[in-house]
């Protein structure tokens, strides 16, 4: 197959064209999920490029769109272990359709324990349509990580167990084209459940949708980290949907350093007597961008929110929040906090925060606060007249505004 050069701003024209495996081009996947598949192709020929989606325009999204992206390789077909530089270091590997338990198998099928197991499209008993309902259009840049994915694959874990694992969203391709992962994470009745998050750079763009499913009465902490390594040339778009079923719990905490171009999605749907949580703590330095929004929909009574996330921008760096808390009528006795707070540490940094609230009931307590400051030259003074150096002094209240 030849070899196509295009970018992200010219996808929507050409998913249907066979260029590379995908959910659209594979039969498999408009058998089983064709309420998906034809409502995001459909929003995707009706709306265009999402690159002119609002959404994006303090996000300095021109990175992202002046990518040069190559296809023609046929990804579905590909058996060669794993490239990943970290995927031994972990439990799960997740790339583009496939999932693998055993680094460097050319063998990806699901595995069963009695805790967990993994699923792909090609799984005979993994009910992947029952998730069709939680999937909707959103003219982002994770469409394309539905429709251009060769696959979703998926980790099921069964109700009320116990148990920690590590997984790396990997680099398994190490080619030009834009990898686009659909993942899902179904959290069992009554469990609790440790997931450690890694996701490694790839030079490009890559593309995530990942759906959590938290059901009743469980409990689901998330520790996600970026890779500290190849940021210059790596574009990475994370959008994250978590679905919390009455009485379930959901700490995230999220830590980076941004990226060529990153950004971090977070929306949450909220039911009955919830208990949400989001940490987030970034620190940018030279040209480096970290853009984040966490949408909160506070959908049934009782609930609770915070939302905590500090930001620190050096050198010519770019970071962009925007905060949403909607509480609907019937959310009652709702309690919601949200907070950013950003320190420029450089005249030539950009941060830009963004609060959003709305709210359609007088039962809730809800609270928010977003400053943009500088490092205080009062704190730093007496710091270096206590004997501490410049950079030591300035990197000691780095810390303590990220920590405290």
């Amino acid at each position: 197959m030849s070899e196509v050069t295009y970018n992200l701003d010219q996808l929507h024209n050409l998913v249907n064209f066979g260029l590379r495996s995908n959910m659209i081009t594979n039969p498999l996947a408009n058998q089983k999920l064709p309420e998906l598949v034809n409502s995001f192709y459909d929003d995707l020929l009706q709306k265009g490029s999402p690159l002119k989606n609002n959404l994006y325009k303090n996000m300095n999204i021109k990175s992202v769109a002046d990518a040069e992206l190559i296809a023609g390789a046929n990804k579905q077909n590909r058996k060669e272990d794993w490239l990943s530089t970290y995927g031994e270091d972990f439990d799960i590997v997740i790339d583009d359709g496939f999932i693998s338990d055993v680094t460097g198998s050319q063998k990806f099928r699901p595995y069963m324990y009695d805790y967990f197991r993994t699923f792909d499209m090609f799984s005979k008993y993994s009910k992947i349509s029952l998730y069709q309902p939680y999937f909707t259009p959103t003219n982002r840049l994770s469409d394309y990580a539905v429709l251009n994915s060769t696959g979703p694959v998926g980790i099921k874990f069964y109700a009320n167990k116990k148990y920690s694992q590590s997984i790396c969203y990997a680099d398994h391709y190490k080619d030009k084209d834009v990898n686009c992962v659909f993942a899902i994470i179904d959290i069992g009745k009554n469990s609790t459940i440790n997931l450690d998050e890694f996701f490694e750079n790839k030079s490009g763009v890559k593309l995530y949708k990942i759906l959590y499913v938290v059901r009743d009465n469980a409990t689901l902490k998330i520790n996600r980290k970026h890779d500290y390594e190849n940021k210059d040339t790596s574009c990475n778009v994370i959008d994250s949907k978590f679905i919390q079923f009455p009485g379930s719990k959901v700490s995230f905490e999220v830590f980076g350093e941004g990226s060529k171009h990153n950004q971090d999605i977070l929306e949450f749907d909220i039911y009955d007597k919830c208990d949400t949580t989001v940490i987030g703590n970034f620190n940018l330095f030279d040209n480096y961008v970290n853009n984040m929004l966490v949408n909160i929909n506070h959908l049934r009574p009782k609930s609770k929110s915070i939302v905590d996330v500090r930001t620190i921008g050096d050198d010519s760096s770019h970071s962009s929040f925007i905060g949403k808390i909607n509480i609907i009528k019937e959310a009652e006795d709702t309690w919601a906090h949200l907070e950013n707070k950003n320190l420029m540490v450089s005249k030539k940094a950009t941060m830009i925060t963004e609060p959003q609230l709305d709210i359609n009931t007088k039962e809730v307590v809800c609270s928010h606060g977003c400053t943009v400051s500088n490092i205080d030259k009062q704190m730093l003074y007496y710091l270096q007249s206590r004997g501490i150096g410049d950079i030591e002094s300035e990197e000691l209240l780095k810390r303590c505004f990220i920590t405290t």
